[in-house]
């Protein structure tokens, strides 16, 4: 070999790796100039997050895409904060990504809850949120540290109830009474005491399957809600009462909510006893409820509701009230009737209230009616200006439904969606008397018969007097809104122009579609 090819070797060499090196970027550079990373690192990290909704999985999916993405991950500790049924071996590694942030603890398995609080325990002051099922009656030593940091706390058992009389173990030395930032408390099944410093500065309290024997238990929740002025969500759910001595209503106190934002019952059994403690809590008006109950006879709305009171206004929304809607529902397995109420002031209507009343029925003739006999007792709507009825047939008593219209006088709109023929024209050939003020008649998805129709309409189309005061006029009817209803054609809607303005609309069909004129 000659000098000159011993210096150009090298040479060659050199440019040979240079040429590899060209090749590898140029067939990278397709990744690169891809939309996903041109986006900001700060972007790309938000939407990792929000991907982690799906579980820590999701996590693990990243990393594997590229080198970028794996960077990325491992800089953002708050990616690795979410420490929900993680493999123990993981733990140690998302604890050091962590860094010295926040966690989000999530432990469904009671039964392996020690094998995780070995390794997480000694971060406890950096919780976050605690979501872990508990066994009844077991003491977990590596809950009696402080947590200064916490400020969700959710513990439930596999149990039926948790009774007062035998308190959580835990009641003793919870996180040692260190709980400053402690917002939101949900307990299911676990009765802790309610002297413990856990109900303090709270702003969701939710307390499910708890049983009642002793008449000062409920007092101490009484008193709990006393001290929480910043109470905004409020849920009690399948509470039972044992109380043999003292009634609720006796001693129980008046408690104001004043800035209560949403209060949620669920009670199938012991409906006095609960009803009596919401007749003992004054909430503002802007509330949002919900209420669910299995009803049986001879039960209805009565048995749920506090009854009005002038003098401590309970549930002071329920005289509000300028909208109600009532579903008839049919569940494939309806084992009990069941009734849904869910309440919320109106958009609409800045001082008015929306009230939804889903009715269920299953074994029990008859409840629907009852459901409907007991409305103007349960709460009075002397506002009433809207009702809408879905589905309303079967059980209702026809009858019932006239005489609810006869009493509220006020209502000038009401839209019927998936209701029965028969229903309909009872209404309108039986009682033409009925809401004098009616200004809009809606239909959804019901059969109409042109002839009858246009008879009701002709009777409600000009200005009438009432028969007590001749100089006061009452408005005719002035909308009609129909849509998807067989039996009216474009030719109908013409003849009904002819009295009123008509909104015709066929679509294809969409259950639980309400005509909002």
């Amino acid at each position: 070999m000659s000098a000159n090819q011993e210096i150009q070797l090298p040479t060659i060499l050199d440019e040979e790796m240079e040429i590899v090196e060209t090749t590898a970027s140029l067939c990278s550079r397709p990744n690169q100039l891809a939309y996903i990373h041109r986006l900001p690192n700060e972007i790309l990290a938000f939407i990792f997050e929000l991907g982690l909704c799906s579980g820590v999985r999701a996590l693990h999916k990243y990393l594997a895409i590229s080198r970028a993405w794996r960077q990325l991950a491992f800089h953002t500790p708050r990616l690795w904060k979410d420490l929900c049924m993680l493999p123990p071996a993981l733990i140690a590694t998302y604890l050091d990504q962590t860094e010295h942030g926040l966690l989000d603890v999530r432990v469904q398995d009671e039964r392996r809850l020690f094998e995780y609080l070995d390794p997480l325990s000694p971060h406890i002051s950096r919780w976050k949120t605690c979501d872990i099922k508990v066994l009844a009656g077991c003491s977990y030593p590596r809950l009696f540290l402080p947590a200064p940091n916490l400020k969700a706390l959710h513990l439930a058992t596999r149990s039926e109830y948790a009774c007062d009389w035998s308190p959580s173990v835990l009641s003793l030395r919870l996180f040692a009474g260190v709980t400053a930032e402690l917002s939101d408390l949900a307990l299911t099944a676990v009765f802790i005491l309610f002297t413990h410093h856990i109900y303090t500065h709270l702003t969701k309290l939710r307390l499910h399957c708890l049983r009642f024997s002793l008449i000062h238990s409920i007092k101490g929740l009484f008193a709990v809600l006393e001290t929480s002025s910043s109470l905004e969500n409020l849920g009690l759910y399948c509470l039972t009462f044992e109380l043999t001595a003292e009634k609720p209503d006796d001693v129980l106190p008046f408690v104001s909510l004043p800035h209560l934002r949403a209060l949620g019952v669920e009670q199938n059994i012991d409906k006095p006893q609960m009803r009596s403690i919401l007749s003992h809590l004054i909430i503002p008006t802007s509330s949002h409820l919900s209420f669910i109950s299995h009803l049986g006879p001879p039960e209805d709305l009565r048995t749920i509701l506090p009854r009005p009171s002038h003098t401590h206004p309970n549930l002071q929304m329920l005289s509000c009230i300028h909208q109600l809607a009532i579903r008839a529902e049919w569940p494939p397995y309806a084992a009990q009737d069941k009734c849904v109420l869910t309440g919320q002031a109106s958009e609409s209507n800045g001082d008015g209230f929306t009230i939804d009343l889903r009715v269920t029925w299953g074994s029990i003739v008859g409840m629907f009616s009852g459901i409907f006999s007991s409305l103007g007792e349960a709460f009075p709507m002397p506002h009433l200006d809207s009702l809408i009825l879905h589905e309303c047939y079967g059980n209702l008593h026809y009858a019932l439904l006239a005489d609810f219209l006869t009493r509220h006088p006020s209502i000038n709109k009401i839209t019927f969606a998936y209701c029965r023929e028969s229903l309909i024209y009872f209404l309108i050939t039986t009682n033409t008397g009925f809401c004098p003020r009616l200004r809009i008649l809606a239909f959804t998805d019901c059969h109409l018969d042109e002839d009858r129709l246009m008879e009701f309409v002709k009777s409600r189309a000009e200005a009438r007097y009432d028969s007590q005061s001749v100089a006061a006029a009452i408005p005719p009817l002035r909308h009609l809104a129909i849509t998807n209803c067989p039996g009216i054609t474009e030719s109908t809607v013409a003849k009904l122009e002819c009295y009123l303005n008509v909104q015709y609309l066929v679509t294809t069909h969409v259950h639980n579609a309400l005509c909002h004129y």
